[in-house]
């Protein structure tokens, strides 16, 4: 009975040992796990984001790369009338005066499994550092979704393109359309040849200033004559807008413009009472009949006259007593 009060104190000792160290196992494992220092001053910092692409509790932060701190809570919030999830960085303090208003978070992807974490971009440091509570500017991560609707997009598009080239490339080979017609026709390719090589000796005399054209692109005397007919041209047109001269005048003189408009319809109402058979002119014109009267009394009358210069006793007669 003895004895066995003697070892009481003793169990009790190795289970409390036990005890502790299994605590501090835990502990350690749970400090290792959520990559945390304990005995670091950290302070929070926030961010918004309509999804966090799988980031959970306990990810590290890092700093172009540099690990700085670990994700906090991540829970569902509302901002500026939009849904989304409030994440809680704790990072450490030490690291502050680089986090400025210029900085940027965005959720990063890490190694072939997949983990998430937050990485946060250098900030000017001359702007104002951030302080704990403070909100940073987020950056939407791509969704892995839409990436493989992308490439999903991608490869089909590409594939209709590697089909279109199948489709031109058998009608090539088959002697089909232009490019067939090139590929298969000795005496097509021979011809287009003979056309480049014109092509060539054309544009050869041209940069050599040989020809119209040459002598254009290389002669600055037919510039400069060209430049001053532009500019005589523009003088002209500015006078004209300025109302100078006959033609400026006739352009922006209204009365004078009604002038004219009003001679064009006398003009045009004589020329039609000319065209119909109303008044003397007009039927001199128009009847034919009196037409020929006309020319057959003149010629009676240019008779008579002939007649009367040869014979004038015929017509006249003298008597005296």
């Amino acid at each position: 009975m003895e004895i066995h009060n003697k070892n009481r104190p003793l169990k009790f000792g190795v289970a409390a040992f036990l005890t502790f160290a299994t605590l501090l196992i835990i502990l350690i494992v749970y400090i290792i796990g959520s990559n945390q220092r304990v005995f670091d001053s950290k302070y929070p910092l926030y961010m918004f984001l309509p999804n966090v692409q799988g980031l959970e509790s306990g990810a590290f932060v890092t700093l172009s790369g540099l690990k700085v701190g670990v994700v906090g809570d991540l829970s569902f919030s509302r901002q500026d009338e939009e849904q989304g999830i409030l994440i809680e960085l704790k990072i450490n303090r030490k690291y502050a005066p680089m986090i400025t208003t210029s900085s940027r978070a965005t959720i990063k992807t890490m190694g072939i499994l997949g983990d998430k974490y937050v990485d946060i971009t250098l900030g000017d440091l001359d702007d104002p550092k951030l302080q704990g509570g403070d909100y940073l500017t987020s950056i939407t991560p791509l969704d892995a979704d839409a990436l493989l609707n992308m490439a999903s997009n991608t490869m089909a598009g590409l594939q209709g393109t590697l089909d279109n080239i199948n489709q031109i490339t058998h009608a090539a080979l088959s002697g089909e359309g232009m490019l067939g017609l090139l590929v298969q026709d000795n005496t097509a390719r021979q011809n287009l040849v003979a056309s480049l090589g014109n092509l060539k000796r054309i544009t050869d005399r041209v940069v050599a200033g040989r020809g119209s054209v040459g002598q254009f692109l290389s002669d600055t005397t037919m510039y400069s004559s060209l430049n001053q007919t532009v500019g005589s041209l523009a003088s002209i047109t500015g006078k004209i807008e300025r109302g100078e001269g006959s033609m400026g005048k006739l352009v922006n003189d209204a009365s004078l413009y009604d002038r004219f408009s009003r001679i064009a319809t006398r003009t045009d109402s004589l020329l039609a009472k000319l065209n119909s058979q109303d008044g003397s002119a007009g039927k001199l014109i128009n009847d034919k009949e009196l037409y020929d009267q006309l020319v057959n009394l003149s010629k009676s009358l240019n008779e008579l006259t002939t007649d009367f210069k040869a014979n004038p006793k015929k017509y006249v007669s003298f008597s005296f007593f």
